[in-house]
């Protein structure tokens, strides 16, 4: 099996001096709009609308941002320009990805590729695109599993270090030359 790949050229962790700047709050990305189960994201920010330690950014279509208005701990953006959308990726603490199915996913791709740890629910090709190195997964449509998850993260900055660290590791072996290669050894041998 090939997967679909990444560029881990543009798509990368943030410079050191970024890198090594405290974190206040914990900053869960949640991302795109193709896909996505909407209802279970804002089940997950519920969970922690009173909890000022952990915040959200959602990047989506503007048809979404209602759903989301009531929550002064989540703060909703749409149509960022790309040098926008790779410094909230490499802003943020870990990225949350709530979905109906899922084949492929850029938005996982990408967030390892900056180094991110990612929290989602085994639903589709999700889990091919991970393993427990980089990732927390969850049964699907668990919102209590989703936001426990969350805690866990936050809570061991050193776990989410290492993970930040695996998801570089992983995506690098997606990166778009590794992808054409073996698509060449395929062709290869026919």
């Amino acid at each position: 099996m090939v997967r679909h790949g990444v560029d881990t050229s543009f798509f990368r962790p943030p410079a050191e001096a970024q890198a090594t700047a405290p974190e206040q709050p914990f900053t869960v990305l949640a991302a795109g709009g193709y896909r996505r189960n909407f209802p279970l994201l804002r089940e997950v920010c519920l969970r922690f609308k009173d909890d000022a330690g952990m915040q959200f950014v959602i990047i989506a279509p503007p048809a979404f941002r209602e759903a989301f208005a009531e929550f002064p701990h989540v703060r909703f953006l749409s149509g960022l320009p790309d040098e926008e959308f790779l410094r909230a990726y490499q802003t943020a603490s870990c990225l949350l990805q709530t979905v109906e199915n899922a084949t492929a996913n850029n938005v996982v791709m990408e967030a390892l590729a900056c180094g991110l740890p990612v929290v989602s629910e085994r639903i589709g090709g999700i889990p091919e695109y991970v393993d427990d190195t980089c990732s927390l997964l969850t049964a699907p449509r668990d919102a209590d599993a989703l936001a426990a998850a969350l805690i866990d993260l936050r809570a061991s900055p050193a776990r989410r270090n290492a993970m930040a660290a695996a998801a570089r590791r992983l995506a690098e072996t997606l990166d778009w030359s590794q992808v054409a290669a073996r698509m060449r050894e395929i062709y290869a041998t026919l």
